[in-house]
């Protein structure tokens, strides 16, 4: 793997601070240390608060202590200056000389600069969007693309393998109804009026009218309600439209698992009489029920209704043993915001069934509200009562729905402001940060080539300084993100090193300057270009050469 100088720099730190503590007299063992970056400017570019830590151990005062350590501090290559600061911070300031080594560490690590091996190779199979097949994809959809597909990125850059998956739940109720509907549309087509005794819970759409015409168009006139049929169709043309959306977006799955399928093959049926022969399951009021109260749910849960149908957990807990008997370490599920009650259910019965269940991730994506000059956009031309993700891709483009969906943690809602999705200003982070792409781009061609190896020295400028922070920082970054299944943490860097950049282009020049201030400015623009790139391409976001 490519160099890390920013951890080292940290590890080597700590390091030398539980030195110092045990000089001081604190029991080993006793005080953590821990190297952070300070929530404020002008207060060093790492710090710790290990002196406060030991104050109770030492029985003097925190700011005494971090003094202390600050005094007896050795000469390393890392670090500059040590400072003791407010209550008992210690500050640390990196050397700008061992800073500039970055520069060269990315221009040869290149493609793997920031490559790591957190995941040990470790399967995981990702789950994501999995709409109900009975209408369009909307914008939540799209975020929960956006997010699924970069958390996959993030995963495989750092070492795990990772399947993407796509559950179809085409079986059930809502098939029924989505029959029912194209049905009624297809009558409609006839001439017979249906609106004024349009039923409740049948999905209303303009998009229905879409399938009935293509219905009869593919397929021809039904010659009778076969409600099931009809709904079975729909459901597989509108899966169709879902992957054809979802490409066009740069998304797309390993594997499209049907709900139907594995009813055909009888997993549910397994799944209870499995449930049933261990005695995790009671009858009451002629239902059956799962005693998931045993593995930390919070109330047992039906799994059979007192008519005979399965309640949807038995079908999803039939899939997640699926899922793990195919041999993956990891499950990460990323489901909508109306599934926070489900957590606890399903993660019961995976337990129960598979003794797995804390290998499943249950991670909710949180609403999207679209809005356009402040107000919020709730009607759209082919969904009716909702915006579809292919009319926001129409109005904004991919690169910028994929930044505004990813910009802020899944369990946060987002509001998308179309408007400013749109513009070609700074306003705008993605155009923002893709200016600074290319601006680099036009900068090398321009040059015409960069030295292989210029001296370095001359990067002091306060604003080549904070560059160098930004590459020295991405291999960290991109490992949290991982870590906390995190990709806003890559967004937000990434508009940290584009304005970092904008500004350090508006103050230095580059060509025509004293030819070793040249070389080593034109290096340092590759490298922020490598980075920028790299970072980008993990949320799916291009980097145009020219804009």
């Amino acid at each position: 793997m490519a160099a890390d100088r920013w951890t080292a720099a940290r590890e080597r730190i700590a390091a030398v601070v539980a030195d110092g503590l045990a000089a001081e007299g604190v029991p080993a063992g006793a005080v953590t240390v821990e190297v952070t970056e300070p929530t404020e400017a002008g207060h060093g570019d790492l710090t710790t608060n290990a002196a406060l830590r030991a104050a109770r151990h030492l029985r003097r005062p925190p700011q005494a202590i971090a003094a202390a350590l600050a005094a007896r501090w050795p000469a390393l290559p890392e670090v500059e200056r040590v400072e003791a600061a407010g209550p008992g911070f210690l500050n640390v300031t990196l050397s700008t000389p061992w800073l500039q080594g970055v520069v060269a560490d990315v221009r040869a690590g290149r493609a793997d600069f920031g490559r790591s091996a957190l995941g040990g190779g470790r399967r995981v199979l990702l789950e994501f969007v999995s709409a109900n097949p009975t209408g369009p994809l909307v914008a939540v959809n799209g975020r929960a693309a956006a997010l699924g597909d970069a958390l996959a990125r993030l995963l495989e850059w750092c070492g795990y393998r990772v399947d993407r998956e796509y559950y179809v739940n085409n079986a059930g109720v809502q098939i029924q109804r989505l029959g029912q509907a194209l049905w009624l549309r297809l009558e409609e087509l006839r001439g017979v009026e249906v609106e004024s005794s349009w039923p409740e819970g049948v999905y209303p759409g303009a998009y229905v009218k879409d399938l009935a015409r293509a219905y009869l168009a593919e397929v021809g006139p039904p010659a009778a309600p076969d409600y099931q049929a009809l709904g079975a169709w729909a459901a597989d043309r509108l899966r169709a439209e879902h992957e054809a959306v979802l490409r066009r977006f740069g998304v797309t799955f390993d594997h499209w698992t049907e709900e139907r399928a594995l009813r055909e093959a009888g997993a549910p049926e397994a799944v209870v009489a499995e449930l049933r022969a261990r005695g995790l399951v009671r009858e009451e009021d002629g239902a059956l029920w799962f005693c998931s109260t045993r593995f930390g749910d919070d109330k047992d849960r039906v799994l059979v209704k007192s008519d005979g149908e399965y309640t949807y957990l038995v079908p999803d807990a039939a899939y997640h043993r699926d899922k793990f008997a195919r041999g993956y370490d990891l499950l990460i599920d990323l489901l909508g915001p109306d599934h926070h009650g489900y957590v606890g259910r399903i993660r019961a019965i995976v337990e129960a069934l598979t003794g797995r269940g804390g290998q499943l991730e249950i991670i909710i994506v949180q609403l999207v509200r679209l809005l356009r000059d402040g107000e919020p956009v709730r009607m759209s031309k082919r969904g009716g009562a909702f915006v579809t993700l292919e009319e926001v891709l129409d109005e904004t483009g991919v690169d910028a729905a994929r930044y505004f969906f990813v910009e802020r943690a899944p369990d946060t809602p987002v509001d998308f402001d179309l408007n400013l999705a749109q513009l070609k200003t700074q306003a705008n982070p993605v155009y923002y940060i893709q200016y600074a792409g290319a601006r680099i781009h036009s900068l090398l061609r321009r040059a015409g080539a960069v030295p292989p190896e210029p001296d370095l020295a001359p990067l002091t400028d306060p604003t080549e300084r904070a560059l160098l922070v930004d590459l020295a920082r991405f291999p960290e970054v991109v490992r949290e993100a991982a870590r906390l299944r995190g990709p806003h943490l890559v967004a937000r860097y990434l508009l940290d090193l584009a304005s970092h950049f904008h500004t350090f282009y508006r103050f230095n020049r580059i060509l025509g300057e004293a030819p070793e201030v040249e070389a080593a400015r034109l290096a340092l623009a590759e490298a922020v270009l490598i980075v920028l790139e790299r970072a980008a391409g993990l949320i799916g976001v291009r980097i145009p050469e020219t804009m």
